[in-house]
């Protein structure tokens, strides 16, 4: 998976999301590096400090689930196809 540069569009970003979206499943290196991207962008731009508080990512931040499909009307499935109960609910989070 390519990584856009900082300076791309928004509709570049927006293609290289619906790209993303689309697929059913991630190749390994896809699941990686999409990983690496959430991390990052949350940590810049969302809140830091969650990252370092959540038991879903490891120690040595080398791996975060990252929610990638609903799993069925209280579960959702990671990158790596790891199945967790959804504890946030909320329309969005069942359909």
């Amino acid at each position: 998976m390519n990584r856009l540069p900082s300076s791309a569009s928004a509709l570049a970003c927006s293609a290289h999301a619906l790209n993303l979206i689309e697929k059913r499943t991630l190749d390994h290196e896809e699941m990686k590096a999409l990983n690496q991207e959430v991390r990052e962008y949350f940590k810049e731009h969302v809140n830091p400090g969650f990252l370092e508080y959540r038991k879903s990512v490891t120690a040595g931040g080398d791996y975060g689930a990252v929610e990638w499909q609903a799993g069925g009307l209280n579960t959702l499935v990671d990158t790596q196809g790891q199945e967790f109960i959804d504890c946030l609910g909320g329309l969005a989070s069942s359909m």
